[in-house]
């Protein structure tokens, strides 16, 4: 909307001179409105970054966000008779990182509208990326529906000895 006012005020200002000021203008909402363009995540969760090593069920969120920066899911240390656990995060602008326990069974949805998307070794970078992985393993099922407006989304499973 505001660059289709700044057009037809460039077109207005060519009739009658003065529309310099709005080339100005449009130049610094420029870069505001290719941002916003790709921000169809929910924007909740501040700035910065977070990091969430959960120990147990109780201290496992059902959803992260962050509007802008890094957001870093350990889930390894959560016990192996863990039932079920599902988790939803996003992030507006940043990287969504996440660490499965090796022997884990994981589903997991990936949208990314601009960046790039690793979900255990399978990568893409572009625009409108969207990919679904279950990677089978004999532990907890660990279902992850993940969001990125502008960054990147990783999922792997650990290398450490006993996760």
């Amino acid at each position: 909307a505001a660059m289709l006012t700044l057009g037809l005020g460039l077109v207005v200002g060519a009739w009658w001179g003065n529309a310099r000021g709005l080339v100005l203008l449009g130049l610094v909402l420029l870069p505001v409105a290719f941002v916003s363009a790709f921000l169809t995540v929910p924007l909740q969760g501040g700035f910065g970054y977070h990091e969430y090593r959960p120990q147990n069920l109780a201290e496992l969120r059902p959803t992260y966000r962050v509007i802008g920066g890094e957001l870093w899911i350990d889930l390894t240390a959560l016990p192996a008779e863990t039932g079920p656990v599902a988790i939803a995060a996003s992030a507006g602008v940043g990287r969504i990182w996440i660490t499965v326990p090796k022997d884990a069974t994981v589903q997991v949805a990936g949208t990314v509208e601009g960046g790039r998307l690793d979900l255990f070794g399978r990568e893409a970078e572009g625009t409108a990326l969207e990919d679904h992985v279950t990677d089978a393993g004999s532990g907890t099922l660990i279902v992850l529906d993940l969001e990125a407006g502008l960054g990147t989304i990783n999922v792997q499973r650990s290398t450490a000895e006993g996760n």
